[in-house]
């Protein structure tokens, strides 16, 4: 599937980076398009930041600043 800014759930790792302001919305469909693209030739899964970080989109402090994002709202009280 290629990312497109019609799905808007929290859990979308490349929305997250647009957001953050660490990618644009072309980097993470490029950085998709590869993944597909390396899944489909049978090597083994790697994950859109990695893939990112490799080609140079973001660099690591950033891939770990959205990773501990997501930890941030995970611990967050739930809303009653």
């Amino acid at each position: 599937m290629i990312w497109d800014s019609r799905f808007s759930g929290e859990g979308l790792f490349g929305e997250r980076l647009v957001r953050l302001g660490y990618a644009s919305p072309d980097q993470v469909r490029d950085a998709l398009k590869i993944q597909a693209r390396r899944d489909a030739e049978g090597r083994a899964h790697q994950l859109i930041g990695m893939i990112m970080v490799e080609l140079g989109m973001i660099d690591t402090a950033q891939l770990i600043n959205a990773l501990k994002s997501y930890e941030l709202e995970r611990k967050e009280p739930a809303d009653e």
